[in-house]
């Protein structure tokens, strides 16, 4: 059944653990996502990759019917432990945001592991690659300058520039050197970003910027909507429900 056309909805999930209440507000239960893979394939949802979204976003090309894109950030190792062989078992490709500068370190996988998932239908593409943080104030530090104690004072917007460019450049080298040639995406993290940012991305040739805004994404769009849907309390049903609001038939 066609629920929408000529658009494509973008999940994100964080985090999968058999006791997802630790952090509720990010994490789901392996139980809990395997229901929602069968939920989306039961109820049509067709499961298109990142590659194929770039591919309508930019290059006009055509996706099925109400197609889904399912997305996690941070790049941890639970992806590997509990996502992946789910999303192996339904036959659904899936995107990593990584955070570069960890990947290897305690709950992150490998560029091993990554080689290994892209065989199957994985991706992995950028989170920065050490700016998922947030100043004093809860300010993501991606889309501000930061208070230098030694100095005591702020960044000039040359320096905030600087270090906004250098890290997006080290993530963007770093991916390549071990994954390969492969686009250019961004998540943005803490969903922390600001024109300058944009204006930086696109210099350094970021095809696609990924938010976690709620909505669908049409033709033309490098600004990319995401619905959050990795809590602990989000069931399947809850998920059909949240995908419904978006139906045009």
């Amino acid at each position: 059944m066609e629920h929408y056309k000529d658009t494509i909805i973008v999940l994100i999930y964080h985090d999968i653990s058999p006791d997802p209440f630790i952090k509720p507000h990010y994490t789901v239960s392996p139980e809990q996502f395997k229901s929602h893979l069968e939920a989306l394939e039961t109820y049509g949802y067709n499961i298109i990759s990142t590659e194929d979204l770039l591919k309508f976003s930019l290059y006009d090309h055509k996706v099925p019917f109400n197609s889904v894109v399912i997305t996690f950030d941070d790049g941890n190792e639970s992806f590997y432990t509990y996502a992946y062989p789910l999303l192996k078992q339904y036959g659904f490709p899936a995107t990593n945001f990584i955070k570069v500068g960890f990947v290897g370190r305690r709950n992150k996988f490998t560029w091993n592991q990554m080689r290994e998932m892209k065989t199957c239908g994985m991706s992995f593409f950028s989170h920065t690659y050490d700016q998922h943080r947030l100043n004093e104030d809860g300010t993501p530090i991606l889309k501000c300058p930061l208070f230098m104690e030694e100095q005591n004072r702020f960044e000039t917007q040359s320096e905030y520039q600087n270090r906004i460019k250098a890290d997006l450049q080290l993530a963007e080298k770093r991916i390549h050197e071990e994954l390969g040639e492969q686009p250019k995406l961004l998540a943005f993290p803490f969903n922390g970003y600001n024109d300058t940012v944009l204006e930086i991305g696109e210099e350094i040739g970021i095809e696609l910027f990924f938010t976690s805004k709620k909505g669908t994404n049409k033709r033309k769009q490098t600004i990319i909507n995401r619905l959050i849907v990795g809590s602990a309390t989000h069931s399947a049903e809850k998920l059909m429900e949240q995908l419904k609001q978006y139906h045009t038939k």
